[in-house]
């Protein structure tokens, strides 16, 4: 089928590389009421990290769902443990799993073989619940969601010659120029990119030539990315994460932040966060803490600078809201699921599209179609 990719991650599992966004009925998941009961003992959760996150960390977010969640179960218990994508590996590779798995794109390959079929996710938008079906069947469910921003200087835009009219997506590669700098004459790069983990940024952009040496500085996380925009002065505009408004926000406090302008990607996104049960002797429970995160916890998900994946509105901060308003547009998302190395194929790919070459940009262009 044109706009899906598929790779065997295990005997009989073929796993879709995109999900496309389908607005209707499914939009909403169907009602699931998870079975209540006198459950005892410890939940395990594995949490493991695939691209930055926003105010604070993922993992403290998880320990006070934890507690809220321990409140209305006081026999239960779930214990968050951070794992490094490498300790996970290991740890799979000797049969040892928890009861959860918090993960993104790019990780889940290493365990799907462990991943119970779920019955949860009433509250969360269709098009990204879908991302965490193998096979028809739901083995993650999403709970919380960042996404891309442009932002430009407006000092660095107004010299490039950027016009107010123009979107900065628009000239997301030509915005390089020439500036002096004591004796020596430099050149401004025209946008900085992080590209940690697996993370596609620059993916929605593949309908671009690129092939100036100065179009894009791509750094090798997203927080170098910013410092190169930021405090080094070095490109124009900054293709950035939920995280960096929260950078912005920071400095806005501090009165030590320049005159930007932001635009928002909408239409796709791929830093999403899963929650899947792998859990054999707990299956019930982990299933229950599965659908209270990405059920009751939605609202929380703002004390942690993320987004919730149920489609409705929750922050009132203009930057942030902006965002949220953005991402709550149908998205094109990666499947839970995929494996690293078509994720690294996806990325060659969109740069060899953005150097020029159409059999690369066709290729890229058909997830979009």
């Amino acid at each position: 089928m044109r706009g899906l990719c598929a790779v065997m991650l295990a005997a009989v599992a073929f796993v879709p590389l995109f999900v496309m966004p389908q607005l209707s009925r499914d939009y909403v998941g169907e009602n699931f009421t998870p079975k209540q009961g006198d459950y005892t003992g410890v939940l395990e959760l594995w949490h493991v990290e695939g691209f930055e996150g926003g105010t604070v960390s993922r993992a403290a977010w998880l320990q006070a769902r934890a507690v809220e969640f321990e409140r209305e179960h006081p026999q239960l218990f779930v214990l968050v443990k951070e794992k490094t994508l490498s300790e996970l590996s290991a740890h799979i590779l000797k049969g040892e799993v928890p009861d959860i798995i918090s993960f993104s794109a790019g990780i889940g390959a290493d365990f799907i073989g462990y991943a119970r079929e779920i019955s949860v996710g009433a509250d969360v938008r269709g098009d990204l619940l879908r991302a965490g079906v193998v096979g028809g069947r739901q083995l993650a469910v999403p709970y919380m969601l960042g996404g891309y921003a442009i932002i430009g200087n407006a000092e660095r835009l107004s010299k490039a010659d950027v016009k107010a009219e123009e979107k900065l997506s628009s000239r997301l590669f030509t915005a390089n120029y020439k500036y002096r700098s004591g004796k020596n004459e430099r050149e401004m790069y025209s946008v900085s990119v992080g590209t940690g983990g697996f993370c596609l940024p620059l993916m929605p952009f593949y309908d671009n030539i690129a092939v100036d040496g100065y179009a894009r500085l791509v750094s090798p996380d997203f927080f170098e990315a910013y410092n190169e925009f930021m405090s080094f002065s070095r490109s124009t505009m900054l293709l950035g994460t939920q995280r960096d408004l929260a950078r912005i926000l920071a400095r806005r406090s501090q009165n030590t932040c320049p005159e930007l302008r932001v635009e928002y990607v909408d239409g796709f996104s791929d830093l999403v966060q899963f929650a899947a049960v792998t859990s054999r002797k707990n299956a019930v429970p982990a299933e229950l803490f599965a659908e209270y995160l990405c059920g009751g916890a939605q609202r929380t998900v703002v004390n942690c600078g993320m987004f919730a994946v149920d489609g409705l509105k929750h922050y009132a901060e203009p930057l942030q809201a902006d965002m949220e308003r953005a991402l709550n547009r149908p998205l094109i998302t990666l499947n839970a699921f995929t494996a690293p190395s078509e994720l690294l194929k996806l990325r060659a790919a969109v740069y060899a599209a953005l150097n020029g070459s159409e059999a690369d940009r066709r290729s890229v262009g058909s997830y979009f179609e």
